[in-house]
């Protein structure tokens, strides 16, 4: 028989050793025999024809024979294992036996073991038999049994591992193909054929498995993996929020690079300054967010991955509420706003975001009204007063803080109740002053008498005080001024008269109530000549005699004729002069002296000491005395004293003409008084 696909190749011998078989024959046999049948009668042959050409194990296939020149009641069938090197032997002997796990009924052969097998007719006498057998593969049959192997159990993280997997069928056939590999748990797990990367660090159960047949190994090789080098350093913290004065606790974790953890690693955490650790419990005071990281204590750090984590500590319960007053001012005016900041914390001194307070209590209730716009920060004050607003935070009212606002509508009050205003006191050189000060709401910060700080310890609690002043000769003034806390100012001013004696006034004799040097004025220099003569701007003396002389008329003074002798008389008429300049020089400090003035009752104004003095007097000299002089025009102030001093004369070149005398300069000298005081009538 002829084949057309056979994989068989080389020399198949029977089992028994003495029937051999070659799958192809010498082409040009084939040739000549075939001419030769169509020349002569066919020779006998005999072929194999198989109902299949592959079967699984434990199938049947049946066997035809054909072929010329037998008797098919001669025909037998030879089957055989094909040995690969047999050598080939032109003399058939069929087997002497079946081959393990054939079984033949008639011309139905079933084969339980799989394999490649040749199947051929002959004759019984062995005249005829088939020089080209069939061949018949037979595949195992369905696998029910599996078997796995590997090449190790133990590895580290991230190694492989050779799996080898063997399937028999019911029949205990070896199945060689068809496996995959089955790898439990799953996790970390690269499989490639029958090879698998493993990455945990856990006990992996692996097993062959032949997908198709739904068939897998249930007795898997377990191998166990171990981490690798560590790669990698974690932290954890548990909690990881929590309040301040509260503590958590840390956990460093140093894994492979495949994230299994590797505990024989020393490690070591780094904290902020705000957190301390004791152990593996860290705890903090200062509210915040922090980096908190575990570090490897003795290899460097750049050999790993370091993962921190953030941990956060949140305020605590609030205890405390500091209270802030904008402007902060310790007294406050009527209409003026304040804003209360509030600000809470907690024991740790830690401010309390999410905390709030409660609207005040306000004692008294009136006088301050919240803002309709921030009624919990923003006040108004509407009235004068001391109020003490108290605040509570909201959840915690044992935690609040109050403020004292002093709100001042007016200034201190003050009054003098002795002396009265415009009293006449007389005796000793000393007075009492009696009088009330009193600010409510705001206090006294400063109380002065002319300038004078009165003592606290003269201010009684109920207000009234006294102050003690030293009088001088006349008019004495009392200056009180109160200054309150809020910086208002009051201010009461008036005068009394102090007097050792006072005249007696008599209405039929006004004269004997005048007192001697009673007015006096006290001129500085700058009044009798400032040096600047603007006859525009009249200021001091000097201009206005200049502008007096300016103003002369001359002509009208000169009695004409002047001088007449016979039929002669002499006029002089038309006489000028250019503008004169008068210049008054001061040899010591002058004042005027005036007469006394009558009056009911003078007091005096009192200085001291007086030092010894000129006072220059002008009087009037009338009628004008006009004088000529031959060198020139000469005005000529004479000037006098009581005690016979003389004047100095003043000379102004002018052309010939009479010089007209208007007043003259005396001077009367005083002497101070012994006592010190020296007397002004008022």
């Amino acid at each position: 028989m002829r084949l057309l696909s056979l994989s068989l190749i080389g020399l198949i011998a029977c089992s028994s050793g003495s029937t051999a078989f070659y799958p192809s024959l010498d082409a040009s046999d084939n040739d000549a025999s075939s001419s030769d049948a169509d020349e002569q009668a066919p020779n006998p042959s005999i072929d194999t024809i198989l109902s299949k050409d592959s079967i699984e194990a434990g199938a049947s296939v049946t066997v035809t024979c054909t072929g010329t020149g037998f008797d098919r009641k001669d025909v037998r069938i030879d089957i055989f294992v094909p040995q690969e090197g047999a050598s080939q032997d032109e003399t058939f002997a069929p087997s002497p036996a079946l081959p393990q796990g054939v079984t033949m009924d008639g011309f139905k052969i079933t084969i339980t073991k799989a394999g490649y097998y040749g199947v051929r007719c002959y004759t019984a006498d062995l005249s005829l038999h088939d020089e080209t057998p069939a061949p018949l593969t037979v595949t195992p049959a369905t696998p029910v049994r599996i078997e796995t192997s590997l090449d190790r159990t133990q590895i580290k993280a991230g190694e492989w591992i050779q799996a080898t997997c063997e399937a028999f069928d019911r029949f205990d056939n070896k199945i060689t193909s068809g496996f995959a590999l089955s790898v439990a748990p799953s996790d970390g797990v690269k499989v490639s054929d029958l090879s698998a990367q493993l990455t945990r660090a856990v006990r992996h159960q692996v097993a062959c498995e032949i997908p198709s047949a739904y068939l897998v190994d249930t007795t898997p090789v377990e191998v166990i993996v171990a981490p690798n080098i560590p790669k990698k350093i974690y932290t954890h913290v548990t909690p990881s929020e929590f309040k301040a004065g509260g503590q958590a606790e840390i956990e460093c974790v140093a894994t492979d690079a495949y994230e299994n953890k590797v505990s024989d690693l020393p490690m070591s955490v780094a904290l902020p300054p705000q957190l301390t650790i004791l152990g593996k419990t860290i705890s903090g005071v200062v509210a915040g967010i922090y980096t908190v990281k575990c570090v490897p204590e003795t290899i460097p750090w750049r050999y790993f991955q370091l993962f921190g984590v953030t941990v956060t500590v949140k305020p605590g319960d609030p205890a405390q509420l500091l209270l802030k007053v904008v402007p902060d001012r310790e007294f406050y005016s009527i209409g003026s706003k304040i804003d209360v900041i509030a600000t809470i914390l907690d024991a740790y001194q830690n401010v309390v975001p999410d905390a709030s307070v409660a609207p005040p209590t306000i004692s008294p209730p009136t006088g301050i009204e919240p803002s309709p716009t921030n009624p919990l920060r923003t006040f108004i004050l509407r009235a004068e007063g001391i109020y003490i607003m108290t605040f509570r935070v909201i959840n915690f009212p044992e935690v609040s803080n109050e403020i004292t606002i002093k709100v001042e509508g007016s200034g201190p009050l003050i009054t003098i109740l002795y002396p009265e205003r415009g009293a006449t006191i007389q005796g000793k050189p000393s007075v009492t002053v009696v009088g009330t000060v009193n600010d409510d709401v705001t206090g006294i910060a400063s109380f002065t008498i002319n300038g004078i700080e009165v003592p606290r310890t003269n201010i009684k609690p109920d207000g009234t005080f006294t102050f003690i002043l030293n009088p001088h000769q006349g008019m004495n003034m009392i200056d009180a001024r109160v200054v309150n806390g809020a910086g208002m100012e009051s201010r009461v001013r008036q005068s009394y008269y102090f007097s050792y004696a006072y005249y007696p006034v008599d209405a039929n004799q006004p004269e004997k109530g005048m007192v001697h040097n009673s007015v006096r004025a006290f001129l500085l220099r700058d009044f009798f000549d400032d040096g600047d003569h603007d006859p525009n701007h009249p200021d001091d003396l000097a201009t206005i005699l200049e502008n007096m002389i300016v103003g002369l008329n001359i002509n009208s003074m000169i009695p004409n004729p002047v001088a007449e002798q016979g039929p002669y008389k002499v006029y002089i008429r038309n006489v000028r002069f250019d503008r004169p300049t008068l210049n008054i020089s001061l040899f010591e400090h002058f004042f005027m002296l005036s007469t006394g003035v009558p009056r009911t009752l003078t007091p005096y104004f009192c200085s001291t000491p007086m030092s010894y003095s000129w006072t220059p007097q002008f009087r009037a000299v009338w009628p004008p005395k006009p004088n000529i002089m031959p060198s020139g025009l000469s005005l000529s102030i004479t000037s006098a004293t009581n005690s016979g001093s003389t004047g100095t004369r003043y000379t102004f070149p002018a052309s010939l003409g009479s010089v007209c005398m208007v007043a003259t300069l005396g001077f009367t000298r005083t002497v101070s008084m012994p006592s010190s005081l020296t007397a002004l009538r008022a």
